[in-house]
């Protein structure tokens, strides 16, 4: 924790020298406390040989009074005069050369001793003027003077240095302190501009109006990024309602796809019903000839009960002509709903294909605005780099570059969820096609087995006929029983099989028609699913 609490400290220190500011800041701090310290310097200097020269004054003196002690009466008159002497002072140096020097140098000696010698505290020496007719031999005499004249040159060039090291740097911290008010309001201008610029886009007023460029007038550069934002944005809005117009499409599409599968289950359905009419009636037809096959097993036994069994056989015979009928007419229908159930299907088909072709179409869409969003994101990198280089100027206009980084990967993000859900749209499509496909194959099937049933129906009506024919036979000859009842045994046998091929070819058609519903539940499953998925297209399009 406590490193990466140093690392952000250090983030957060090189962001601060990387800004112009900041580093002009920061060398202002520096150039302030380098001349504050210049100036202590100085001053110890001054202090250093005030110090240095007043021991040396008070070595002459000593040497002065070692050498007047002999003469006691004279010379303690002499020392008292030379006292005397030495109470004769100067306030300061500069005052010492006001004597010799024009209103100029008058000025400077005042503006030094007014002003420099206060900030410095500089505690000026009295002067001492020797007297000619002092007692001191002449060497002592022309060393005082010489050390007095170089102290005065030594604070008169101390003085001017000073003077004109705080004139020129209190000048640079000005003008630095100057460019630190300049800079900073500069950068506010700039971001005052960049944050109307943002609330535009944010508020999606993309559209230039001659107030945001006055506005804008200032900064070449931010007017050029409103323009090219205006005219990616507008492209943006126009790839955007196009997507919205397909996705509306494909909605309606979905919506047509559920309708026809409600139509197909409820056509499936009544189309079950019918063939297990069919087969209840094909149970019954089979039960009869059952009966038949029984009564025949005994006909060799009752030939005394021939003209009974014979009656009874005449009304067998109408009851399977009937049933046959209704059973040949009932396949009929049921053969014109289920080719109705197959054109459904065929337009079912047509409708999966024009999905998968629209779907294509949305796809290819996606790739076009994702190549957008891709320039986009190297707009932005371009801006990112230019902002760089344009240093403190490009600083604002590097967060809208991030910006519409973050925009171009936003909606790159949102195109690859797009184009899953595409993708996964046409997957779905081509199992709908190919469950219609498997449909339109079952439907052909049941159509073919229905008209094998068509013609075994035609084959059972012809032979009711000639079963009514040779029953008119054995009325006028009943010697023919026996040859008789072997035929009629005969076409009851023949009766019993295509009785059984019936009820196999319904068998058949009632699980032909199960697989139906079940591929219309797994179509409207489809369906229901297509919608959902129209529903969440319709939340990212608001959204």
């Amino acid at each position: 924790m406590k490193n990466k609490s140093e690392i952000n400290i250090f983030r957060r220190t090189f962001r601060v020298l990387k800004r112009p500011n900041g580093m002009l800041s920061i060398a202002t701090l520096f150039y302030t406390i380098l001349f504050c310290s210049t100036l202590f310097q100085f001053k110890n200097r001054d202090q250093l040989v005030e110090e240095a020269y007043h021991k040396r004054l008070e070595q002459l003196r000593q040497l002065d009074s070692f050498h007047n002690t002999s003469e006691l009466g004279e010379g303690e008159e002499k020392f008292q005069e030379s006292e005397n002497l030495r109470e004769v002072e100067y306030p300061t140096v500069s005052d010492a050369k006001v004597e010799s020097r024009n209103w100029l140098g008058f000025i400077w000696s005042a503006f030094v001793k007014g002003s420099w010698m206060r900030l410095l505290n500089f505690q000026s020496t009295n002067p001492v003027i020797f007297d000619a007719k002092n007692s001191e031999s002449i060497g002592r005499q022309m060393s005082r003077q010489n050390i007095e004249s170089m102290r005065i040159e030594y604070l008169e060039q101390s003085g001017f240095s000073i003077g004109m090291f705080c004139i020129f740097g209190m000048g640079t911290l000005g003008f630095l302190f100057f460019l630190n008010i300049f800079l900073y309001k500069d950068s506010k201008k700039v971001s005052s501009t960049i944050s109307i610029l943002n609330r535009r886009i944010q508020s999606g007023e993309i559209q230039i109006t001659a107030q945001t460029e006055e506005q804008l007038m200032d900064s070449p550069a931010l007017l050029s990024l409103a323009e090219t934002i205006h005219k990616y944005g507008n492209n943006l809005i126009t790839e955007t309602n196009a997507i919205k117009s397909k996705f509306s499409e494909v909605s309606a599409l979905t919506h047509l796809i559920n309708e026809t599968s409600h139509v197909l289950n409820s056509n499936i359905s009544e189309e079950n019903e019918r063939i297990q009419e069919i087969y209840s009636l094909a149970n019954s037809i089979k039960g009869e000839i059952n009966n038949i096959d029984r009564n025949s097993d005994s006909y060799y036994i009752l030939v005394s009960s021939l003209n009974v069994e014979i009656k009874q056989l005449d009304e067998m015979i109408d009851h399977v002509g009937s049933a046959v009928e209704t059973s040949l007419k009932g396949v009929s229908a049921m053969k014109n709903n289920i080719e109705s159930g197959s054109n459904t299907i065929v337009l079912l088909a047509n409708s999966v294909s024009k999905i998968e072709d629209n779907s294509k179409e949305m796809k290819l869409i996606t790739s076009l605005i994702k190549q957008i969003s891709e320039r986009v994101n190297l707009l932005a990198l371009n801006a990112a780099i230019e902002s760089a280089r344009a240093g403190a100027y490009g600083r604002g206009f590097s967060v809208v570059a991030r910006e519409i980084g973050a925009l171009a990967q936003e909606t790159d993000k949102s195109m690859k969820t797009i184009e899953s859900l595409i993708q996964r749209s046409i997957q779905e499509a081509n199992l709908g096609h190919s469950l219609v496909d498997r449909s339109k194959e079952l439907y052909e099937n049941i159509i073919k087995d229905l008209s094998n049933l068509k013609s075994s129906s035609e084959e059972i009506v012809d032979l009711v006929a000639l079963q009514t024919q040779k029953r008119a036979r054995i009325k006028y000859s009943s010697d023919q029983i026996d040859k008789k009842s072997d035929e009629i045994y005969n076409s009851i046998k023949q009766h019993k099989s295509a009785n059984s091929g019936m009820e196999t070819q319904i068998s058949k058609i009632s699980q032909i028609t199960n697989g139906s519903l079940t591929i219309s539940k797994s179509l409207m499953d489809y369906s229901d699913q297509l919608n959902e998925k129209s529903i969440k297209i319709e939340k990212i399009k608001k959204g």
